[in-house]
């Protein structure tokens, strides 16, 4: 069957082939199949059928979806970064405050879970905050007004506000 699934994958003349394909892959292939979810998933369509697949595929699939991730930017971000929620890699963690929560179709959608996955809290209470995290945190704060989780954001957001600006030194950067 894994032969086949790979087949579909690499040579379907339609997309829904290739997403049987894909789905195929996920139950009868190997490790191996990595490199090719990751490039098929690289397509906005076929994102989230990859990222199930790498799921099923892989003892710790953490490592590829971040990979398929960060290659993409509207819906299959969105599927893919929610399949890093709970992560406790500190450079996915670090990458989800920064940039991983950003998308083509609404930040919004992203915000909540990176600031919690991300540690936003205990990353802003460090003396030194970097402007790549001071942006992404701003870039989260911005878009936690349309967030499905504003009720529970809120005190956080408030918490950032406060301590951001209180902090000396911040106002004055930029």
């Amino acid at each position: 069957m894994a032969t086949l699934a790979r087949e579909l994958v690499r040579g379907a003349p339609d997309i829904e082939p290739a997403k049987i394909g894909i789905a195929l892959l996920g139950i009868s292939g190997d490790p191996s199949d990595e490199g090719l979810l990751i490039e098929i998933g690289q397509s906005e369509e076929m994102t989230l059928f990859s990222v199930v697949a790498l799921s099923n595929l892989l003892d710790d699939p953490q490592p590829a979806i971040w990979k398929l991730a960060q290659r993409v930017h509207g819906w299959g971000r969105i599927a893919a970064v929610e399949r890093l929620e709970g992560t406790q890699d500190d450079a996915i963690k670090a990458w989800l405050l920064r940039d991983g929560f950003r998308n083509e179709v609404m930040n919004e959608y992203l915000a909540c879970l990176a600031a919690k996955t991300g540690g936003l809290k205990e990353a802003l209470a460090v003396p030194e905050i970097n402007d790549d995290l001071l942006a992404g945190a701003s870039g989260i704060i911005a878009a936690r007004g349309g967030s499905v989780c504003l009720n529970r954001f809120r005190g956080l957001a408030k918490w950032i506000s406060a301590s951001v600006m209180l902090r000396p030194g911040l106002a004055a950067a930029g």
